[in-house]
């Protein structure tokens, strides 16, 4: 190569070329110096450790399915441990737990409720991501009946709630009623969570139904028991603010699920479970190290008990006297009917797909998740909100009956607030069905998505209120301390009830009223109006039945 020359070529043999682009020069003083026999070598030499490395097969399949295999034995493995260590007995002999004592630091309460966290992720993650994939992998030739089997069998886990709060509530061991079966629960979760990967990589659809049921069983099981914790440790004065932590761990788990579902939609979705086995171990954890509960094995033959049945106790353990607690049942009542009205929330891919037509089906799941993480965000914050004021505003002395009518009052504001957010969504999306017909459905959707994110966003604050007033009431009104965790696994039966009536509501509105719908469009706009008044007076009806909670009744506010 010569100095100073622009382009240059040498070529000591034919596989062999060095150039010098325009924008380079070479320095005078240098030299170039190429041993073609060096570089033949060399060649050689590289092509023989190719050649080896091509040969060498590397089973990463394998290695994936021995490291999952060997986790949910890890989980069986910590299940026996526990077994064998803590001394667990279950007695009918109901042992009185009610928390007293001074006020407690508001970071001891939060650490008390954070198992809310994994679960309010598993929930939002499975109806966002998971349950829709699982559908189409396992079940690609009939999708949609995949998927509301599914979520059926994720509702009726909703069942066990009572049942296993009833365990809870007659666990006698030294550690105390709830922390041993949180353990064991979350040893039960991490195993479930692996069995669930592995099955679906395999395409074991039955044992993959299997391990999804019990799953959401033990994820109930463990959501009843830590709920007993609430009024087993934390003062009376402090529920209201542990109701304000409750709901604002679990939208936080929610909205986590969102950001995460959108950040990592181009991974492999199967890397969920990893999060679903950890969560709740670290959570479980943190809240055994934090609550130290009373050793609960009474050995004296005064206070024994008998051995339990759980089959003669079922019906039992599903029922209560509703007119001796008027107010905890007018709480059951509005919980059923908040959680019709939320399942409305699943129709919007339909209402986004009818609104901004001719978009690529994946903007549309973007869409979706944008709204859930626009309504999430927010809630979380007005929840944690509720939860700071209430730990400021009350003197002790009176914060049991001043907390319970904020409660209230806070109730009926997020359903008030609610309401006039679903007629406002309902307003947005009629101005933009209007211009559906002579507007490009990508601007259309630059003009209008903003709003309707904007008004959902503003939705989400309503819905943090009261579910904020809606966990402390429950606390509140909670009929017997000794079996708080039966009580609070009432909510359990609510939420799977109230989701079945709103799904069939909803979905018969639509069909009914979104019939004859126009060529490119899955219903008419009559069909979503139906749906958005529907939400609406179901939340406003709901606030009314909320207005005839009572404070002070004798049989829920005892003194």
């Amino acid at each position: 190569c010569k100095a100073q020359t622009p382009m240059a070529t040498c070529a000591p043999s034919s596989n062999l070329t060095i150039r010098a682009h325009d924008a380079f020069t070479v320095p005078s003083a240098m030299k170039l110096v190429v041993s073609q026999d060096s570089l033949l070598q060399r060649s050689a030499t590289l092509q023989q450790i190719n050649a080896a490395l091509g040969s060498v097969e590397f089973d990463t399949e394998l290695s994936k399915d021995s490291a999952i295999l060997c986790n949910m034995l890890l989980g069986a493995l910590g299940c026996l441990i526990l077994t064998l260590t803590l001394r667990v007995r279950f007695r009918d002999h109901q042992v009185v737990a009610e928390a007293e004592g001074p006020a407690q630091p508001l970071s001891w309460v939060w650490a008390m409720t954070s198992l809310g966290i994994p679960y309010g992720f598993v929930l939002s993650s499975l109806g966002l991501m998971i349950a829709p994939l699982e559908a189409e992998r396992l079940w690609p030739e009939n999708q949609s009946s995949a998927l509301g089997l599914l979520m059926s069998i994720a509702g009726i886990a909703q069942l066990a709630g009572p049942q296993a709060g009833y365990l809870s509530d007659i666990c006698r061991s030294q550690l105390g009623r709830r922390r041993p079966l949180l353990m064991w629960m979350a040893c039960v979760l991490w195993t479930l969570s692996f069995c669930l990967w592995y099955c679906s990589a395999h395409d074991l659809r039955a044992m993959f139904l299997i391990a999804f049921a019990s799953f959401h069983i033990a994820l109930n099981f463990m959501l009843s028991t830590q709920a007993g914790l609430v009024p087993d440790l934390v003062p009376k004065c402090q529920q209201e603010v542990a109701g304000g932590c409750v709901a604002g761990n679990m939208l936080m788990g929610a909205a986590a699920a969102t950001v995460y579902a959108h950040v990592t939609k181009s991974w492999d979705y199967h890397a969920v479970y990893c999060i679903y086995a950890v969560l709740p171990v670290i959570f479980t954890v943190l809240v055994c190290v934090s609550g130290r509960e009373k050793n609960t094995d009474i050995s004296t033959s005064e206070n024994e008990g008998v051995y339990i049945s759980c089959q003669a106790r079922l019906l039992q353990n599903y029922s209560f006297d509703w007119q001796k607690y008027p107010d905890f049942t007018l709480l059951l009542v509005t919980k059923t009917m908040y959680a019709s009205q939320v399942v409305v929330k699943a129709f919007l891919l339909f209402f986004l797909q009818d609104t901004f037509r001719s978009l690529p089906r994946s903007t549309y799941e973007d869409l979706v998740g944008e709204i859930i993480v626009a309504a999430e965000i927010p809630a979380a914050m007005a929840a944690l909100t509720i939860m700071l004021w209430a730990s400021e505003k009350h003197p002790v002395a009176d914060k049991l009956t001043s907390g319970t009518k904020s409660s209230i009052f806070n109730v009926q504001l997020g359903l008030c607030w609610m309401t006039c957010l679903w007629l406002s969504g309902l307003w947005v999306g009629y101005l933009a069905n209007v211009q559906s017909e002579n507007t490009h459905a990508a601007v259309l959707e630059g003009t209008w998505m903003p709003r309707l994110l904007g008004v959902f966003a503003i939705w989400g604050l309503g819905q943090g209120v009261y579910i904020a007033g809606d966990q402390a009431l429950g606390f509140a009104l909670l009929p017997d301390p000794s079996e708080a965790s039966r009580y609070l696994g009432f909510t359990s039966i609510t939420v799977c009830l109230g989701s079945v009536l709103g799904s069939v509501a909803s979905a018969s509105l639509l069909s009914f009223f979104g019939s004859g719908a126009m060529e490119g469009r899955k219903y008419a706009f009559g069909g979503y109006v139906a749906l958005f008044v529907f939400a609406a007076t179901l939340s406003s009806c709901t606030a009314a039945v909320a207005r005839n909670i009572k404070v002070g009744h004798a049989a829920t506010l005892k003194e």
